[in-house]
């Protein structure tokens, strides 16, 4: 019997070297044998191929299969979304502006439903391009679609493989991002362990490997990691240095935090005087390798106009613990925070709040802004915390009612950094004055600016969907030849569409849960 491989053997090395018997055919192709020409040898090999190739591709029974088929997915215990419902949410699942769509699965997922079957493939892939609507994806899907991710690779951050905090496999051989998500597992189950395996590991990882690993330790931080945190302020990586720093800072009984706190008390005078406290500046009046070590640099970095002391002094308030400062009320020190380094010293406890989160220090950076100085936080650039990052620490209502105030109050700022930080859709007494904004845009003839565009864009999911009707109405009294109208209209038709989702969701018969 002639097979395949033999006449290609046959073709590559010459019918003279290796003769073939042509008319001795497997399967159908035997029945044409009569075809292959008796001739000539050369022309019989290339009659022989074609019969064959026209068998081989004319189809073949398969082998039978050898795999073992995958476990079927359990049943749910959660009913899908009505099918009106689930249309909507496959048609915005490819839109670019992911907010609607992460409004449409928060609503999912607040009525306790998931997505059908038939939909899960779309939810996947949107989610896999758009890694912020992973978590909302990973409410919705069901055990079908975490068993449907085990199959492909892109979608392998939803599949049911959990962790194994004990297998040495992921630290040994995988990439820097698994394997920090190996170590912060293991640092939440057994943060001795994760401390040790780092510190073995440390000598041979690179600066970056380092600095992305020692983050994990702030999981579980206790003064049991002040040893290794101590020696890592002499590490040859600026980012480690910095970061082992920002975690000894949070041991209050460190070494650390007593040379940090006595330092910036010795660079940051508080005295009573007639009128309350009163703060006196004394920058350091040289730099150290010591306060290197502790994480203050030498020179600014590029766009920060700061003589080196100044800049000596903003770190040294930064890298402070705010326990430092415990003799005195956060509100009465920013008061007092006035004169030519006002805006120094506030960005340093900026840093130091954000590192640390504490609700009073919050609350008074928010509510007294540096003062007497003129320049503003721009020429600070990348070291000042803008307020936005600080208010996000609130509750989510205390954060709505913080930027309908400043919306009142400010009617020349639209606030989008932190309209953007509050949760969708807004409680009403933010919702109402981003309506009133909006009207007062067309009263007053403002163009759309991009900031207006933006505003429209966050109301989409912001504003509650039942008063798509007033946006509508809102569209008609804007001027015709501008574009308010056409915007506006667009920003009804989002309400519109989230309206007829919640009604779907809501006012649909009883739904029946999956028997499978």
């Amino acid at each position: 019997m002639t097979t395949w491989d033999e006449l290609v053997a046959a073709a590559t090395v010459g019918t003279g070297t290796r003769p073939v018997a042509v008319t001795q055919l497997p399967g159908a192709a035997a029945d044409h044998v009569d075809a292959v020409s008796a001739e000539e040898p050369a022309a019989a090999l290339l009659d022989a191929a074609a019969l064959l190739d026209v068998r081989r591709r004319a189809g073949r029974i398969p082998p039978p299969p050898t795999a073992e088929p995958p476990e079927p997915a359990g049943p749910e215990d959660a009913p899908e979304l009505p099918a009106r419902a689930a249309r909507i949410l496959v048609r915005r699942l490819t839109d670019t502006d992911e907010l609607i769509t992460a409004a449409l699965l928060q609503a999912t997922a607040d009525a306790g439903r998931i997505v059908p079957p038939p939909d899960l493939p779309a939810l996947l892939d949107a989610a896999t391009h758009g890694p912020d609507l992973r978590p909302l994806a990973a409410q919705v899907c069901g055990r079908r679609g975490r068993w449907l991710a085990r199959f492909r690779g892109d979608w392998a951050w939803l599949a049911d493989r959990p962790a194994d905090p004990a297998d040495p496999q992921v630290w040994a051989t995988g990439t820097r991002a698994a394997r920090r998500a190996h170590l912060a597992a293991l640092r939440s189950a057994d943060p001795a362990a994760a401390r040790e395996l780092l510190a073995a590991a440390w000598a041979e990882e690179t600066g970056d490997d380092r600095a992305a690993f020692i983050a994990t330790l702030r999981t579980g931080l206790s003064p049991a990691d002040e040893p290794f945190l101590e020696a890592a302020l002499d590490d040859r990586a600026g980012a480690v240095r910095a970061t082992a720093a920002d975690l000894l800072a949070l041991l209050p009984d460190s070494e650390f935090a007593r040379r940090a706190a006595e330092r910036a008390r010795a660079a940051l005078r508080v005295r009573r005087g007639e009128r309350g406290l009163e703060l006196d500046p004394d920058p350091p009046t040289e730099w150290t390798p010591q306060l290197g070590r502790d994480g203050v640099t030498e020179q600014p970095p590029r766009g920060v106009e700061l003589s080196p002391p100044v800049w000596w002094l903003l770190q040294v308030i930064a890298r402070a613990p705010l326990a430092a400062w415990r003799d005195h009320d956060p509100a009465a020190l920013t008061r007092a925070a006035t004169g030519d380094l006002a805006l120094e010293v506030h960005a340093g406890w900026r840093i130091a709040v954000r590192r640390e989160g504490d609700r009073h220090w919050i609350d008074a950076l928010l509510a007294d802004p540096p003062r007497a100085d003129t320049r503003g936080p721009a020429f600070l650039l990348s070291v000042w915390v803008p307020d936005d990052e600080l208010a996000a620490a609130l509750p989510p209502h205390e954060r709505a009612e913080r930027v309908a105030r400043l919306l009142r109050t400010d009617p020349g700022q639209l606030h989008l950094a932190e309209l953007a930080n509050c949760p969708a859709p807004w409680p009403d007494v933010l919702a109402d004055v981003v309506l009133a904004r909006l009207a007062a845009a067309l009263s007053y003839g403002e163009p759309v600016t991009l900031a207006h565009r933006e505003l429209v864009r966050l109301a989409g999911p912001g504003l509650p969907a039942d008063v798509a009707d007033t946006v509508e109405a809102l569209s008609r009294r804007a001027p015709e030849m501008t574009v308010w109208p056409a915007t506006l209209r667009g920003l009804a038709a989002v309400l519109q569409v989230r309206r007829t989702f919640q009604h779907e969701l809501t006012e649909r018969s009883e739904p029946k849960v999956d028997p499978s």
